[in-house]
């Protein structure tokens, strides 16, 4: 059965109810095709419902007239794979994209060819129409209106923000390309398009973005607080993209569509002058903020990393030479994402689960609840956002209550990214002068009053991040209020909703319980943990590693490190208990040649330094018992310089600009090669790059392999339903 999709100006909608969905971007063109299915469903896993992809014109026709979707490009496949998992998709589909690419994504033919890009250049609507028409070839039958999974189209990309004419012709320039895409075939529920730094969305709707640090910054300074981990009314980052020309205000009111994001960054691309590193509360907290200011879409940029595919002519990455804002690598694309470009599941995949779980459960009711946020009133009666919601100010209580009037949920943000900010003691959600607010202007049940004015106090320390439930209804229970914050329920074989999920530590509760519905409190490290699975009935499981369901069976990524826990605790659900010796699977690695020589990383603004070669011999050993259990092996690369080339058979297959952390290889998409050359090109310390974490410096200069960890992962069958 089709189902139905639409939107009013608060929330999406899915067969006439309301419709909060999470969505993760996974570009197919640079991931492995052999990984499609195994990495959409570890983003399922996470709690993403949508995948959206960029269309990439400089990946497709590299050549003019010859066109590729063969093999990693093959976007049907892996829109049909998408489907087979159970995810809906989003077309961003240019035909400009950025994604910190050669030219924003287009082949130099094209912009050799015509007089003007992004414009109604006749040349250039020619060449559009041609090739959506050719992508549209690809993906016809996939739409939503033929039972597909394609539910989305994203117009154009920052046009009016980065790149574009002027406001009025890039306004009918939209509204063109609008036109086009419907003509050639491109029928969905939602058209789309960036709306932050003034971008013009035409007849589309907005969605904006946030991300916890600007590396595109030509800046090798610490930046200032980040505005992205206030709570406010303000949908805008104005930093992204920061640097290029801003169209000035929105082309948009609020008021007249939902609160949509489709780029909250799931982490960072360093760039060759600034080397973040991110960590998952980075993310987590920007992403707790947005729904905190009232957001009813959470759209990350990117949720897995990749690779870029080699070009044929020319590099395919972004660079100052060809006229690009920044220097990025040629082929890696990790992005610090929750998902690695191997497919390796970082501290961000969990942090975010735990905002997810908590969404696919209780986002109907979420969509539907206001956001109020702490404001003053001048002396003329105008209300303005308090001082407290300014990113500078890092000593006010950060905060909003989004409720319906009868149930609801206090947000509190009390973490920036680099900065530390005040703790504050025996806080009393009544004294909050955003209640009395709340309680003047709203008609507030009697049952949500008491229960607020019985909340119990609570700490907001340097750090912390959370919501806490007021009046909200799980089963036949009321939790009246609770210094925990809810993850989900877990319903019965009938549908009904028998237990509830919070965690927090020291957590105080206080309940109204029923006859059938219990609430179980975990930790914040058992929350990072858990999985929430459906078989017979909804059950939890606790896991030192990453869950995932794919067709009645329950696999368990991890590090052979396997302690499992069930919830409900009295269920007859048995688990596979599969443990492999730590001899039965093995890398060594041998520093084998070691050479210098002396080389410069190929951008505009390097120069020559000494190089280092390693060439590195990997002797491998796994038992075949555990062949097929073996997911991938992975190399943790230490080293102190600039910039590190992964060779393999004399090719670059990576390079990776150092960010103080070890870099990591997924071996198994090589082959498991048996001999790895890294090139380190060094580093003055004198040098304009900026760098979140220390990087060791010996007589002022930094060129060295420090340490390669070796780290076996096992994709292990821990449940088969027979």
């Amino acid at each position: 059965m089709k189902e139905k999709f639409g939107y009013n100006n608060i929330c999406l909608t899915k067969n006439e109810k309301p419709y909060f969905p999470i969505m993760g971007e996974m570009h197919y063109a640079r991931v492995s095709n052999y990984k499609w299915r195994e990495e959409l469903l570890k983003m399922k896993n996470c709690g993403i419902d949508i995948v959206s992809t960029y269309v990439f014109w400089i990946f497709h026709e590299q050549l003019e007239n010859e066109y590729d979707f063969s093999g990693d490009l093959n976007i049907r496949e892996f829109i049909k794979i998408a489907d087979e998992v159970g995810l809906k998709v989003w077309l961003r589909l240019g035909p400009f994209v950025h994604s910190e690419l050669r030219n924003g994504g287009f082949p130099d033919w094209l912009i050799n060819k015509c007089p003007s890009i992004r414009s109604e250049d006749e040349t250039y609507i020619s060449e559009v129409k041609k090739y959506l028409s050719r992508i549209y070839e690809e993906v016809k039958g996939l739409f939503n209106k033929d039972n597909g999974p394609i539910i989305g189209i994203q117009v154009e990309n920052e046009l009016g923000h980065v790149g574009g004419v002027d406001k009025e012709s890039d306004e009918k320039h939209m509204k063109h390309l609008l036109e086009i895409i419907k003509k050639i075939g491109f029928d969905v529920p939602y058209y789309t398009a960036t709306g932050w730094g003034g971008a013009i969305v035409a007849d589309c709707i907005p969605v904006m973005g946030g991300y916890c640090d600007a590396p595109w910054e030509r800046s090798s300074e610490k930046l200032p607080p980040n505005t992205n981990y206030v709570i406010t009314k303000e949908r805008d980052d104005h930093m992204i993209g920061q640097g290029h020309e801003i169209g000035g205000m929105e082309s948009y009111k609020y008021a007249d569509f939902p609160y949509l994001t489709a780029e909250l960054g799931g982490g960072l691309c360093p760039t060759y002058r600034r080397r973040p590193v991110v960590s998952g509360k980075d993310i987590a907290s920007v992403s707790l903020v947005k729904l905190a200011n009232g957001c009813n879409l959470l759209g990350y940029y990117m949720f897995h990393g990749g690779v870029n595919p080699k070009g044929i002519n020319y590099p395919l990455n972004e660079t100052i030479a060809t006229g690009s804002w920044c220097d990025l690598p040629e082929f890696d694309y990790d992005f610090n994402s929750p998902i690695g470009s191997y497919g390796n599941i970082t501290d961000k995949y969990n942090e975010l689960k735990l905002l997810f779980m908590f969404i696919k459960d209780f986002g109907e009711k979420l969509c539907l609840m206001e956001s109020d946020i702490n404001t003053i009133i001048d002396e003329n009666g105008k209300e303005y956002e308090d001082v407290n919601v300014k990113p500078d100010n890092l000593e006010g209580i950060r905060y909003s209550i989004r409720h319906n009037c009868e149930s609801g949920f206090v947000f509190v943000n009390n973490y920036v990214r680099g900065y530390e900010l005040s703790n504050h003691k025996d806080v009393k959600l009544e004294d909050l002068k955003l209640v009395k607010k709340i309680k003047d202007n709203y008609f507030i049940d009697v049952k949500m009053l008491e229960s607020i004015s019985t909340f119990p106090s609570f700490d907001i320390n340097n750090g912390d991040y959370f919501f806490y439930p007021i009046n909200l209804k799980v089963g036949d229970m009321l939790i009246k209020n609770a210094t925990a914050t809810p993850l989900c329920v877990l319903k019965d074989e009938n549908g009904f909703e028998d237990y509830a999920i919070l965690y927090g530590d020291d957590a105080k509760l206080n309940i109204e319980y029923g006859e059938k519905t219990q609430r179980i409190v975990l930790s914040k490290e058992e929350a990072l943990k858990a999985n929430k699975i459906t078989l017979d009935r909804e059950y939890v499981i606790i896991a030192n590693g990453t869950v995932v369901v794919d067709d009645g069976k329950i696999y368990l990524y991890s590090d052979n490190d396997d302690e499992i826990k069930i919830y409900p605790e009295n269920s007859d659900l048995q688990l596979n208990d599969v443990k492999i010796k730590d001899n039965e699977a093995s890398a060594e690695v041998n520093i084998i040649e070691q050479k210098e020589f002396v080389d410069n990383v190929h951008l505009l603004n390097s120069k020559d330094v000494k190089t280092i070669e390693y060439k590195i011999k990997v002797n491998y050993n796994f038992n075949i018992s555990v062949e097929n259990a073996l997911d991938n092996i992975y190399l943790n690369v230490l080293y102190d310089g600039d910039v590190m080339k992964t060779l393999i058979n004399g090719e670059v297959v990576n390079d990776n600009f150092n960010n103080g952390k070890a870099c990591k290889i997924g071996l198994k998409g090589y082959g498991y090669p048996r001999e790895i050359v890294f090139r380190i090109y060094g580093l003055d310390e004198d040098n304009d790059k900026y760098f979140d974490e220390n990087i060791e410096y010996k007589d002022g200069f930094a060129c060295e392999l420090k340490n390669i960890e070796t780290i076996c992962n096992y994709k292990k069958l821990i449940y088969e339903n027979k």
